[in-house]
């Protein structure tokens, strides 16, 4: 039985303009036609088709210049009321393939930290706009602090190791950093988002572009999913940047990571509800021995019923995020230690939620699940490579102690 997977789940569907429902609907449709329903042949040119669908919806729709204000060129969806919208069609894109949407996501975090109202940064807008709102496909890259290391001490953003060191000199800067790890994107990124300490360990966040002088990348390394979103180390000999380039503040980088969880779970939510629709069509004609469906049975149908409110509630979360956000004039902007803390916490446990509801759907469906004909293989590796370059090294720790900062007063963590 045909159903709509986005009706079943239900959500705040009034926080989303009727306009952007209209496009997300399209979305939807065009998933079902080019890529849903032509799993095999999609993957047995995955590489072609992937760019080409690609091109498809950041170029001829316009999804790459989304967030950019239309002055910029942009689509002007770069106010905070515009965000439910956004994860919306966010989330449409990665049902058909989570790479395409997680190589959005990256470049609508590291956009939206420059370009989201009322802290719009003309300078870096004018730097990543042209590229970003040009007629070629442009990716992002965005490194961020990681686990402490047995080197020389470096700086830290509440607990995490920032690797990368910028030097002040007038107009310009030197940014350095040895082999540094990407979420994702770093061999193939043209804009690269640095998480960046200067002389005084003050955190900011450093823009620049892959193709100057000093950036090397490190060999192509293999990933458990996303495929198409080759990752590489990223190493910065002395990169001269312009300071307009580099924000120095604490709160970009609390920023950056409320963007990150809030765009990465839209993506992750999206690889699940497709999930979903295999493991429903998969059940529905499943029989024990020959004496019934296999869904009717309360063991299994139990199994199947983890597996929806895991999509249900990881769907609420994220919608929250995105009013959290939108609601400025209730919560403040996306500085705002709470906002910081909530888009941990429940990005953290949205990613939970999406592994917690495949790897249930796929133990059910026994050999069906690990099969690539049935794509739930698929979306299990590239969700698993999302929770792994969310919570980068040091696992979830960090975010617990963001928590009981926040909850608890702790200090000295």
């Amino acid at each position: 039985m045909s159903i709509n997977v986005n009706e079943l789940f239900p959500y705040p569907a009034q926080w989303v303009d009727e306009d952007v429902t209209a496009i997300a609907t399209a979305v939807h449709q065009w998933a079902d036609k080019e890529i849903i329903k032509n799993r095999l042949e999609y993957q047995k040119a995955y590489h072609e088709l992937f760019t080409k669908h690609r091109r498809e919806h950041n170029i001829d729709i316009g999804f790459q210049k989304i967030i950019f204000p239309e002055s910029y060129g942009g689509s002007g969806f770069n106010s905070p009321e515009k965000v439910p919208s956004i994860i919306t069609i966010l989330g449409e894109l990665s049902r058909a393939d989570a790479a395409l949407g997680f190589m959005s996501a990256l470049e609508y975090s590291a956009s939206a930290v420059a370009a989201m109202e009322p802290s719009v940064n003309t300078s870096i807008c004018d730097m990543i706009a042209p590229l970003l709102c040009g007629n070629e496909l442009r990716s992002v890259a965005i490194i961020m602090p990681g686990s402490a290391s047995t080197g020389p001490p470096s700086p830290l953003f509440l607990g995490r190791e920032i690797r990368a060191r910028i030097k002040r000199s007038g107009a310009t800067c030197t940014l350095s950093g040895k082999d540094l790890r990407p979420i994702g994107n770093g061999a193939i990124a043209d804009i690269l988002a640095v998480v960046c300490a200067d002389e005084n360990d003050k955190p900011g966040i450093a823009y620049v572009t892959a193709d100057q002088k000093g950036v090397e990348r490190g060999n192509t390394f293999i990933q458990t999913g996303l495929d198409e979103c080759g990752n590489a180390d990223i190493t910065f000999n002395d990169v001269a940047i312009s300071s307009e380039h580099v924000i120095s503040d604490e709160d970009a980088v609390r920023e950056l990571y409320t963007w990150l969880n809030l765009f990465l779970g839209a993506v992750s939510l999206g690889a699940c509800l497709n999930f979903f629709e295999i493991l429903r069509n998969w059940s529905e004609n499943r029989v024990i021995k020959g004496k019934g469906l296999l869904r009717e049975n309360p063991l299994c149908a139990s199994v199947l019923a983890t597996v929806a409110e895991e999509i249900s509630l990881a769907k609420i979360l994220v919608y929250n995020i995105s009013n959290f956000i939108s609601r400025t004039s209730v919560w403040g902007g996306t500085e705002n230690p709470i906002i910081f803390m909530a888009a941990q916490m429940f990005g953290k446990r949205i990613q939970q939620c999406a592994l917690n509801a495949i790897n249930r759907g796929m133990e059910l469906m026994a050999s069906a699940g690990y099969a690539k004909e049935w794509h739930a293989e698929k979306h299990w590796r590239d969700v698993k490579t999302i929770q792994t370059c969310l919570s980068a090294a040091g696992g979830e720790v960090p975010v617990q102690m963001d928590i009981a900062r926040y909850f608890y007063g702790c200090t000295d963590i």
